[in-house]
């Protein structure tokens, strides 16, 4: 089941609608809406374009928002893309797969977006 960071939607949405953001706020919970973030949502799996044997640069203490340098993969020069809520976790272990045993690994990114939506690793 899908987790969605409501906290940092709903300020988002704050800082997005400016003065009156919080009665704005106030009015579509009272109705029983909230505010997700795009990032947050599941995608269709074959959605984006697929970039293989890439390397992926996390920065030290890797924490929202969640952005990733990514070289390689027929990419001409770095591109720093954010993670989709749903692939943080598939992003870490490929990163990690890839640091400590030297793995391959392939992102399906969202271009439009600026995203990544899905990590796999593999041996070499």
């Amino acid at each position: 089941m899908a987790r969605f960071n409501l906290k940092a939607a709903q300020n988002a949405a704050l800082m997005a609608l400016g003065e009156h953001g919080e009665s704005v706020i106030a009015n579509l919970d009272a109705v029983g809406l909230v505010i997700v973030r795009k990032a947050d949502l599941p995608r269709e799996a074959k959605e984006g374009r697929l970039l293989h044997d890439v390397r992926l640069h996390l920065p030290d203490g890797w924490t929202d928002p969640y952005h990733v340098t990514v070289t390689g993969g027929g990419l001409e020069e770095p591109v720093t893309w954010g993670v989709e809520f749903a692939a943080i976790s598939t992003v870490r272990e490929a990163a990690a797969l890839q640091r400590t045993l030297g793995y391959q690994v392939n992102l399906r990114v969202d271009e439009q977006a600026g995203l990544i939506t899905e990590a796999t690793a593999a041996e070499s």
